[in-house]
């Protein structure tokens, strides 16, 4: 063992005595832990098992966050820039001290040149994304490859590495470095202290800002009351009348802090290059980010109650017209702070929801496409019922479209009311989803008992989460969760109004919200799933799953996605997957025969109807071996075959064969009598192959007389 060695172990031990449960990394530049650590995300690693990871040296060590490590959540910088500007903006907020207190304590510098901050509190969450920002083209890796992550933390169920980490655990080679202080010098700070760093971060966030609608004013000689208000008055003459006060401006940003608080930063101005206010709490009369407000909407909402007609007809009185003389200061009919004592009054019970959007404006502008999730599939921001019958399938091809969604690098929450992780664990795993891209990807909550009453903390969750892909199985459990009844539609209207219609419209990530529904034995698909006809109503669009041909862990078959209703009119009307399982994995691929062209027969598809031409029926494995192709290709050409009617199906379950029907031993036998019989020696056209459960022998007789009467197509 080297001094090196020994010194990495005594960090280890360092470490571990000021309560942080040591993990090491894998030294592969993933700067991910190293196999097996879920365990200890509840149970720090005892000393013994330290020495064991030591022992033979690593150059790398990490710490698992959150309640497991004395409630330790990762602060983190990803740009020593971002670093240096809430250092800044913090200390002119009034929160230098508590900064201070927590950069002195402990700081690390990353390899990309980040900064880690680490504290205690009794408040914590999960990981957590707090400002990010669109990719340059330079940046981004690949079309999907967007954001960038700016500020983020690691708490519950996280993992970071630590300094002096080096050699090959970062992928650039460089170390992670000490910058000041000692871990035993951790701080700990209050929730409310916690609550000001994470404030402040999200005032960095610059993407996704959704503007609330233009003033729903007249137009009154020829300009709007509420857009010549906003041309001529200053933020300072809406806010401050309300208790606001300006705390400093940095750039073209100024920073707001809200009634009834004394340090921090509440709200934003001059951020975007429309000028909007952008709140970052929720204890105002404002919707916090992503919305954001013009000075016409934020006057209308402090002193109508959001009535804007009613605000913009107090300003045309006021002189806000075309040749009228504006006041200096805007009307004000109420205030939302206590003026003895500054807190804030309770916004009012009533406020209009009716906020009106202009339609012409938004097709000049150009009306954005649904935004695919999984191509031909699912769309971002949409509500899908994907159902069938019991026992069809429809779990599992679900799970391949997570896979997918997992591959392209989306997260996705799993509430599963159905399957358990037994279930959900096995079929991934034999459909070679790698372990550590489920745990980073993956949200799974099984048997959570989740009902409609908890829709605030689900909503917090994808929030945290940030998934493109939400899915709830099955709804019946849900409903029963919620104490719905199925059939009826007013209380399922409200449960999907309420819940999945919640997530994906009205939170930030805007996910593909995908609901797994039944439906009876023998039901036509058009019927849509079981139960309140409102589900097929109220849904953007549905997909129903069917198997086509039988599969099992040991059969390939086939799976039919149906489209009945297409809200958005660019779905295609079927998708067909080749599913099933073979030697311990599960097979799940998209076919659509538009790649395939009728006439475009496969090499080695013509071998294989040559081989069951001359030998008779055949079974999968056996093709499989004789072609040297896999079960997905087999199915390919068996789905291609049959729908141009010359291959059949025959049998069930593991005894499935495939035969020529009249029509293909007619096509077959002809084609191989024009091109001669140089791969087959032993070969004869007017000799039929033994019978092997196949055809009848009047079968073979009838087609060798109707050869010359059949073209290959």
């Amino acid at each position: 063992m080297t001094d090196a060695d020994t010194s990495m172990l005594a960090v280890a031990r360092r470490y571990y005595e000021a309560g942080l449960a040591v993990i090491p990394p894998k030294e592969d530049g993933t700067k991910r832990p190293i196999d097996l650590w879920k365990q200890y995300q509840v149970e720090r690693p005892d000393p013994a098992t330290l020495k064991g990871w030591y022992r033979d040296g690593r150059d790398g060590i990490g710490c698992i966050t959150g309640e497991v490590s004395g409630n330790l959540e990762l602060f983190e910088f990803d740009f020593y820039p971002t670093y240096l500007a809430f250092c800044e903006v913090g200390e002119k907020a009034g929160m230098g001290d508590l900064i201070a207190r927590i950069d002195e304590a402990y700081a690390e510098a990353t390899p990309n040149g980040g900064v880690h901050w680490y504290y205690r509190c009794d408040t914590i969450a999960g990981n957590t994304k707090l400002a990010q920002r669109n990719k340059t083209p330079e940046e981004m890796k690949h079309p999907e490859d967007r954001i960038k992550t700016l500020i983020e933390t690691r708490g519950n169920g996280g993992f970071s590495i630590m300094a002096p980490s080096h050699g090959k655990v970062h992928d650039t080679g460089f170390p992670y470095e000490v910058l000041r202080g000692r871990v035993e010098d951790i701080p700990t700070i209050t929730p409310e202290e916690r609550k000001l760093l994470w404030d402040l971060a999200r005032t960095f966030h610059e993407i996704h800002i959704e503007f609330t609608a233009r003033p729903a004013s007249p137009v009154i000689d020829g300009d709007r009351p509420g857009d010549l208000f906003g041309r001529q008055v200053s933020w300072s003459d809406i806010l401050e009348p309300h208790g606001w006060r300006r705390v400093f401006s940095r750039g073209q940003t100024t920073h707001w802090r809200r009634p009834g608080k004394d340090i921090g930063t509440s709200a934003t101005t001059g951020h975007t290059d429309r000028d909007t206010l952008m709140v970052f709490t929720t204890s105002t009369a404002f919707d916090p980010v992503p919305n954001s407000y013009t000075k016409f909407a934020a006057y209308a909402l402090l002193n109508y109650k959001g009535d804007q007609s009613a605000a913009a007809r107090e300003l045309w009185k006021a002189g806000y017209r075309s040749g009228g003389v504006a006041i200096p200061k805007p009307p004000t009919t109420r205030t939302d702070v206590d003026p003895d004592t500054g807190e804030i009054i309770a916004p009012p019970e009533k406020i209009s929801p009716f906020r009106r959007v202009l339609v012409g404006e938004a097709i000049t502008e150009g009306i954005p496409e649904p935004e695919w999730l999984i191509d031909g599939i699912f769309f971002r921001e949409s509500v899908c019922l994907f159902y069938g019958e019991g026992g069809s399938g429809k779990t599992m091809l679900l799970l391949a479209l997570i896979r997918d969604a997992i591959a392209a690098g989306h997260r996705v929450l799993f509430i599963d009311e159905e399957g358990g992780i037994k279930l959900v664990g096995a079929r991934l795993r034999d459909m070679g989803v790698d372990p550590a891209a489920l745990d980073e990807y993956l949200y799974y909550y099984p048997f959570s008992g989740f009902n409609s009453a908890d829709v605030d903390l689900l909503v917090d969750l994808v929030e945290e989460v940030y998934p493109a892909l939400v899915v709830f199985d099955a709804m019946s459990e849900l409903l029963s969760n919620s104490g719905v009844r199925e059939n009826e539609n007013s209380e399922v209207t409200h449960w999907m109004t309420t819940v999945p219609f919640r997530l994906a419209r009205h939170t930030t990530p805007r996910p593909a919200v995908v609901v797994i529904d039944h439906i009876a034995k023998n039901t036509e698909s058009t019927s849509g799933p079981r139960g309140a006809s409102q589900k097929k109503n109220i849904a953007d669009y549905q997909w129903f799953a069917k198997q086509v041909e039988e599969f099992d862990h040991q059969t390939i078959g086939k799976m039919k996605l149906t489209n009945t209703k297409n809200r958005f009119g660019n779905l295609p009307e079927s998708h067909t997957f080749i599913i099933g399982g073979r030697d311990g994995t599960i097979i799940c691929e998209r076919f659509d025969l538009s790649t395939h062209p009728a006439k475009a027969i496969p090499s080695k598809a013509e071998i294989m109807l040559r081989t069951i031409y001359e030998e008779g029926p055949k079974g999968n494995a056996e093709l499989r071996s004789r072609l040297n192709v896999s079960d997905t290709t087999i199915a390919g050409y068996v789905t291609l075959l049959t729908n141009q009617g010359v291959l059949e199906r025959v049998g069930e379950g593991r005894s499935v064969v495939y035969q020529l029907t009249p029509d293909g031993i007619a096509k077959v036998g002809e084609k191989i009598a024009k091109v001669g019989d140089s791969h087959s020696p032993s070969f004869s056209p007017t000799h039929p192959p033994p019978k092997k459960g196949g055809l009848a022998k009047k079968g073979w007789a009838e087609a060798r007389e109707n050869q010359e009467d059949n073209e290959w197509q």
